[in-house]
């Protein structure tokens, strides 16, 4: 159910090349590889070539790296030689990770120094998103939580400290189903939430587009930095919640976290256009 409803998004609102492989890859001007964790090796079952810029195009092909994301950890596990050769066949590179751009800046060579970009979720203009708005979960009142990831220690840490926070606020709870939600029930959810209890970096990249009150839970893992990075740079730290930390409703100054997403989004739209 879960790939159907996937296939249906893709089929209505994504306007896609055929399938293709490593070998057979349309000849274009540009190649524009990423985002998320297209470099890593623990989801793609190893160094996956196409996403590090390894096929057969034309001489004068652009190739480059846009908010690609992997952890520091996992790029100290890889033959660093290997890493090497790889980003040369890059003419720009780009990460999502403060940590992975300080590490591969520090660690290999390159004629330019990689560049920290935004996530194309928070790139996107808003009407994108406004596009996919479903009246189903308007006018519900209800706490989302959502993580992408397991708390060894601390299991059902995102569920019980959105039931506190919805106790407090008079409140129902909602999560992602993962095989009833579509790609837009997804978007519809975070759009109406009251508040998100998140461990997600998607989960805070969408929470930050809608505006929502916001806690980040962060579990004291390498994983943390794929959402405090973005959150700290756009003032928003204050989101960020210890795992064994009490929480209660708050307010935010969005008109603030909006403008330095604004000026981050004009970066990044530049690294884009001088490509």
């Amino acid at each position: 159910m879960r790939r159907q409803r996937f296939d249906e998004f893709l089929n209505k609102c994504i306007n896609l090349t055929r399938p293709c492989t490593q070998e057979d890859i349309p000849q274009m001007d540009v190649y524009v590889i990423g985002s998320d964790q297209v470099w890593n090796s623990a989801i793609c079952d190893g160094l996956d070539p196409v996403f590090w810029g390894n096929f057969n195009c034309h001489s004068k092909a652009r190739i480059i790296s846009y908010a690609a994301s992997t952890s520091v950890k996992d790029l100290q596990k890889q033959d660093s030689n290997i890493i090497q050769n790889l980003l040369q066949n890059f003419y720009a590179v780009s990460v999502r990770e403060k940590q992975t751009r300080d590490y591969i800046n520090h660690h290999f060579s390159l004629p330019n120094d990689v560049q920290l970009v935004l996530d194309p979720t928070l790139l996107a203009e808003k009407g994108i998103w406004d596009s996919l708005e479903d009246e189903k979960f308007k006018n519900q009142n209800y706490i989302l939580y959502f993580g992408a990831r397991g708390c060894v220690e601390y299991p059902k840490v995102l569920q019980e400290k959105a039931t506190s926070l919805a106790k407090q606020l008079g409140c129902g709870l909602k999560t992602i189903d993962f095989n009833g939600d579509s790609p837009v029930d997804f978007v519809n959810k975070f759009r109406n939430a009251k508040a998100v209890v998140s461990s997600s970096f998607h989960g805070v990249a969408f929470s930050l587009i809608f505006n929502r009150p916001l806690y980040a839970v962060m579990y004291g893992d390498e994983q943390d930095s794929r959402y405090v990075d973005v959150l700290k740079t756009v003032g928003a730290g204050d989101m960020l919640v210890d795992l064994h930390q009490d929480i209660s409703p708050r307010e935010y100054d969005y008109a603030a976290i909006n403008q330095k997403l604004f000026e981050l989004k004009t970066t990044s739209t530049e690294y884009l256009k001088c490509l």
